[in-house]
């Protein structure tokens, strides 16, 4: 998934289109590479659970066009949440802010997984 079509989302959350975002243009890379270094651990933990490898870097993408390396259900539910919030952030509506804030918590709470491991016993 591309950081376009995240941003997309995002913008759809708050219905607006790319031609009526304004400011949300300019700033929404900025944000989604401040988005993704507190979505790296969730990732990987994702990417473990499903047998995966796990990234080792947190990726800093330089356009719209890239694709983000992260699991595609973390991008189409969490990522537009946090990306609406931060966008938001700036118009002096907090409850909005809270609102999406709230939903991107839940949705990155929801995807957190407990990897099981073998307990050593010291005794």
């Amino acid at each position: 998934m591309t950081a376009q079509q995240v941003y997309s989302a995002a913008l759809a959350l708050l219905f607006e289109t790319e031609g009526s975002a304004g400011d949300y243009n300019i700033y929404a890379l900025p944000l989604m590479n401040l988005l993704l270094p507190e979505l790296f651990d969730v990732n990987n933990s994702i990417l473990k659970a499903e047998g995966k490898i796990p990234l080792t870097d947190i990726p800093v993408l330089s356009s719209l066009s890239e694709n983000i390396p992260y699991d595609e259900k973390l991008l189409r539910s969490s990522l537009p949440y946090g990306l609406a919030a931060k966008l938001v952030y700036d118009d002096n509506d907090m409850e909005k802010v809270g609102y999406f804030h709230q939903l991107y918590v839940n949705s990155v709470n929801s995807f957190l997984k407990l990897q099981p491991e073998m307990v050593v016993d010291i005794y």
